[in-house]
């Protein structure tokens, strides 16, 4: 599932003319939400006002092993990726209510494996490298 901007396409399988044409300086925001089955794009901050918004939905996003994060560019351009998080440049358009970035939602899912394992005490970590891992 991808947003071209340059060709305005939305893409998975066949391109769909969609979007909005992006051009330097502008900002994407993407938001998949895995729960309701969604990816939407914005533009500096905009959504649907100009003709962006939620591009993929319901049976035209169906993950089985989940989405990653990847951009394609040509030679001539430059992008810089802001996932969010501890220690992360702060947004410059701020995340809809209800979404966060990959950053602080992969660190919150660490940080929630982990006091899981500790609370109910599934391994004996004697060792942190692994060696001694046992289970109970």
């Amino acid at each position: 599932w991808a947003y071209d901007g340059w060709r305005r396409y939305r893409w998975h399988a066949t391109a769909t003319e969609w979007g909005c044409r992006w051009k330097e300086g502008d900002v994407i925001g993407c938001m998949v939400d895995m729960d309701a089955s969604t990816v939407s794009f914005t533009l500096n901050g905009k959504a649907e006002e100009v003709g962006m918004g939620l591009a993929f939905s319901g049976s035209g996003f169906r993950p089985c092993g989940g989405v990653y994060a990847c951009v394609s560019f040509n030679r001539r351009e430059k992008l810089r990726m802001i996932l969010g998080g501890k220690g992360s440049e702060p947004f410059k358009y701020t995340p809809p209510t209800g979404y966060r970035g990959v950053g602080e939602a992969v660190l919150a899912a660490v940080e929630e494996r982990d006091a899981l394992v500790k609370e109910e005490n599934i391994l004996d970590v004697d060792d942190m490298d692994g060696d001694d891992l046992e289970a109970n």
